[in-house]
């Protein structure tokens, strides 16, 4: 399947040729390990093959040569879509603060949200654990803890 061309759907529509229906006789295609392994990718982190591979499960008993093109329509939709390297340069990481707004306190709080293919993954609000003497300061502890949590996300994220 390297060498595959990737396809930007996971399943296609209509039932194919009248041949294609036929049911695998002699063929030696691992149908049943193939949807547990998409099963579990599905149910996991792939949440956009769910509906095609809930399909293709229902002819785990008997397979027909348009049921295995399905499956591997699906394996070169995975292929295509996301590579086996997570591209950590996708993060986007913005801080802000506002200097000594506690009245009684005078602490600042800092803010950040952090966005991966921009959607955010996670975000804080909190009061500074010291009182800033300056705004530079204040806004350097803020980036401080986004860029803490950037580099654990990146971590974490390089295990998936």
């Amino acid at each position: 399947m390297d060498c595959t061309k990737p396809t930007t759907t996971p399943s296609i529509s209509g039932t194919g040729n009248s041949e294609d229906c036929n049911r695998m006789e002699g063929v030696n295609f691992p149908y049943r390990e193939t949807i547990g392994s998409l099963l579990y990718l599905s149910n996991r982190s792939r949440l956009d093959i769910t509906n095609t591979v809930k399909i293709t499960q229902r002819k785990a008993e008997n397979p027909t040569v348009l049921d295995i093109k399905k499956i591997k329509l699906i394996r070169r939709y995975l292929q295509g879509k996301y590579s086996t390297d997570l591209n950590t340069s996708l993060f986007d990481a913005y801080s802000d603060t506002d200097y000594a707004g506690d009245e009684t306190s005078h602490r600042s709080t800092s803010r950040y949200v952090i966005l991966y293919m921009g959607s955010p993954v996670a975000w804080s609000t909190r009061k500074q654990p010291i009182i800033s003497l300056s705004t530079a300061e204040s806004e350097f502890i803020a980036a401080s803890e986004c860029v803490t949590e950037v580099l654990f996300l990146k971590s974490l994220y390089k295990e998936l």
